[in-house]
């Protein structure tokens, strides 16, 4: 953003001052939501070289690049409906052409990245013709006209406006002017970060309770599977309690995806085979007649 004054001459003769960057962000956060939508309109009464409307149509710019970034003839549309959203009065003429051509740049930078190959010079001459009628060289004040313009508002409705906003207007400006400002800046800061550590810390506990959840509804889903495992080894063979064969079953289920009966049922019984070979054990007498060699081959197989 350039400097507030461009000459004496110009303060003492049409007491041309620009509003700086931090007064534009400022008064503009007061109305943020509307900022941020694409086709809310803003007329800037005293434009200067738009200052104003050149924060809004970035604002409004961004927006549109996280919504269609990734669809060039949508994020066309939808930026020439913010750029077509802005409206400025100057009386100086020198001051509406720089405004008029700082939004173009504005738009046309984005335009250019958004768009790439598929930025047309016929809708850069629609942006041009959108903005040298939105943007007039006149007197807000008297509502003498220096070019055709057409406002609906007479000197009574300006009046009623500017004393409404005027006191907002007013106090935020005192705000930005007290010494103690700074204090409540940091104040300001240290209360959001309080608040994101809070969110932060909900979010862990929300995304642990989550997998807590998400566990149990995999364990629930896998106890038909563990009994049907349990009995068929059960029926195969009679020389391990059940408690071992169900701590054989929970650790294959736990190191696997895997929820075909059949293979799970092999892969127990290869560990108990195994675990068996490593620490011998006195096989229990059983009163369940055991099945033939042949029988036993062929249910695992199947």
């Amino acid at each position: 953003m350039a400097g507030q004054i461009k000459s004496k001459e110009r303060v003492a003769d049409h007491g041309e001052v620009f509003t700086n960057e931090r007064e534009v962000n400022a008064m503009l956060d007061m109305v943020k939501p509307e900022t941020e939508r694409v086709e809310s309109r803003f007329l800037e009464p005293a434009c200067g070289n738009g200052n104003f409307l050149a924060e809004v149509l970035r604002r409004k710019l961004e927006v549109v690049d996280r919504k269609y970034k990734k669809l060039p003839a949508d994020w066309e549309k939808f930026s020439i409906v913010a750029l077509s959203s802005l409206y400025g009065v100057d009386i100086l003429s020198d001051n509406v052409e720089e405004c008029q051509e700082r939004l173009f740049e504005i738009w046309n930078k984005s335009y250019q990245s958004a768009c790439k190959k598929e930025a047309t010079d016929l809708c850069r001459d629609a942006a041009r013709y959108i903005l040298a009628h939105n943007i007039l060289c006149g007197n807000a004040l008297d509502m003498c006209k220096r070019v055709p313009f057409e406002c609906r508002m007479d000197e009574r409705d300006i009046s009623k406006v500017a004393k409404r906003h005027y006191r907002g207007i007013q106090k935020l400006m005192d705000e930005l002017d007290d010494p103690l400002n700074e204090k409540k800046r940091q104040k300001i800061i240290e209360e959001a970060d309080r608040k994101l550590d809070n969110l932060l810390q909900e979010h862990k506990q929300t995304a642990f309770a989550e997998k807590i959840m998400e566990s149990a509804e995999a364990d629930e889903k896998k106890i038909p599977l563990k009994k049907n495992i349990i009995h068929n080894i059960e029926m195969v063979v009679a020389d391990y309690t059940s408690d071992r064969i169900a701590a054989a079953v929970d650790r294959v289920l736990i190191s696997t995806d895997e929820t075909d009966e059949k293979v799970l049922t092999r892969v127990v019984m290869k560990l108990l085979t195994d675990s068996e070979k490593e620490t011998p054990t006195k096989k229990k007498k059983s009163k369940k007649k055991p099945l033939q060699t042949s029988d036993m081959v062929k249910f695992i197989i199947e």
